[in-house]
């Protein structure tokens, strides 16, 4: 055993995998990760984030709703529940069609381009969703207390600032807030 403890090494691997995408891989060695720790808070974290990148968001979301409470809320699994948080909303504001239909028909309604948002993230269309988001913003950044905003930062969380929707959508963000 390393100096990085029991499993150490293995979560560093998947780590890896998990940012260069391969995703399998990712949950193997979570999963190898968690036989030497089974509590491993980091473990825990990345594999259920390879889970959803998976899109296995029931199995992540069973999975984290077994988790001790104490577990839950450890800072490693954040994102985590925030994902599943997305994930949750996405699911409850209907399918991309219907809400671009709505869209389509009622331009000013800032509701309905907010849940199209959540929709096209739940997609896996991060760039529209930002867009919207950011296009909800630039009419009415007061609208539902700043919540356009704020729900696109709640994206940068999830995807991670690595991710190139985040980097495109910061950029936008700034100039827009900043000009």
């Amino acid at each position: 055993v390393g100096p990085l403890g029991p499993g150490g090494e293995a979560l560093t691997m998947a780590e890896e995998a998990l940012e260069a995408g391969d995703l399998a891989r990712a949950v193997e060695l979570a999963e190898e990760a968690l036989a030497g720790d089974p509590e491993n808070p980091k473990a825990l974290g990345l594999y259920l984030r390879a889970m959803l990148a998976l899109g296995e968001t029931d199995r992540a979301a069973a999975v984290f709703a077994a988790l001790p409470e104490n577990l839950r809320g450890d800072a490693a699994l954040k994102q985590v529940a925030t994902a599943l948080d997305l994930a949750s909303q996405s699911g409850a504001v209907g399918d991309v069609a219907t809400l671009r239909r709505k869209v389509a028909d009622a331009p000013d309604d800032l509701q309905a381009q907010f849940d199209l948002a959540l929709a096209l993230n739940g997609a896996g269309e991060r760039d529209g969703a930002a867009d919207m988001l950011l296009a909800i913003t630039k009419r009415n950044r007061e609208w539902n207390d700043d919540g356009a905003r704020k729900q696109l930062l709640q994206f940068f969380e999830v995807w991670g600032p690595i991710d190139p929707a985040t980097k495109t959508a910061r950029r936008k963000l700034s100039a827009m807030l900043f000009s």
